[in-house]
């Protein structure tokens, strides 16, 4: 691991343990407490390079899917609290994480939760504020959500419209699969505390899949069949990071 990685790592793992006591106390965030998600690290060094030397004021971030806000934390501390930085996840997140960074003094952080109701996402969020916004709202948008195509299917459509010419979107996990993640979290936390709705959120992702769809690359199929043939995108990073061209 480099000496950044490390020191970003770092830099999290004492993040979270500050302010743990706002997580809910189940066995999701102990887990996660435990064994800290890395912030990711091409995200965080593209937003430094993109932007290092752009007027932060008028930039506006969002990061759909925050987890423990391990790079949530890095690019507040980019933004210096000059800009907007959105987080779109579960109310159970977004409020404690919220407070965490209100707690390291940074004010620019908006908040967009939804509960765990089985039509409910963040694209009711993206939907209005499409809806209020007057002209082409962010710079970069960190998709690291329900990594399925029904729901970042629609969330990249909302997305583009939201997205600036030459502004950037952020795929997160190009190889993931249902059937390689949540199944091994669902058989992990069978006997452990669980919020009932988180629970019961990840056992019906699984029943909503049929076997092959849960061996499916889906944030791969958006990337390679949808973000493809829009042909208004520049591939930044390959499988990950693509620039809105027109």
């Amino acid at each position: 691991m480099s000496d950044k990685k490390h020191a970003l790592q770092k830099e999290s793992k004492s993040f979270m343990e500050r302010y743990a006591h706002y997580l809910p106390d189940t066995i999701y965030y102990k887990d996660w407490k435990n064994v800290v998600v890395e912030p990711n690290f091409i995200t965080i060094s593209a937003i430094e390079s993109l932007f290092g030397n752009a007027d932060k004021e008028s930039i506006r971030i969002a990061e759909i899917g925050i987890g423990m806000a391990a790079t949530t934390l890095h690019i507040a501390k980019f933004l210096d609290n000059k800009g907007e930085l959105h987080i779109f996840d579960f109310n159970e997140s977004v409020i404690p994480i919220k407070k965490m960074l209100n707690e390291e003094c940074f004010s620019n952080i908006y908040i967009h939760g939804s509960s765990y109701k089985k039509m409910d996402s963040y694209n009711w969020n993206l939907l209005f504020l499409l809806k209020n916004a007057k002209h082409p709202f962010f710079d970069y948008v960190f998709l690291d959500g329900a990594h399925s195509f029904p729901v970042d299917g629609l969330a990249f459509f909302l997305i583009d419209m939201l997205l600036k010419k030459g502004g950037y979107i952020d795929f997160d996990d190009y190889h993931w699969t249902h059937a390689g993640h949540i199944i091994g979290s669902v058989e992990k936390y069978a006997d452990e505390q669980q919020t009932e709705d988180a629970g019961s959120f990840m056992q019906r992702t699984l029943e909503s899949f049929t076997p092959p769809q849960l061996k499916m690359k889906q944030v791969a199929l958006i990337i390679d069949i949808i973000v493809a043939k829009t042909g208004r995108y520049k591939e930044i990073v390959p499988e990950k990071i693509y620039q809105k061209i027109a």
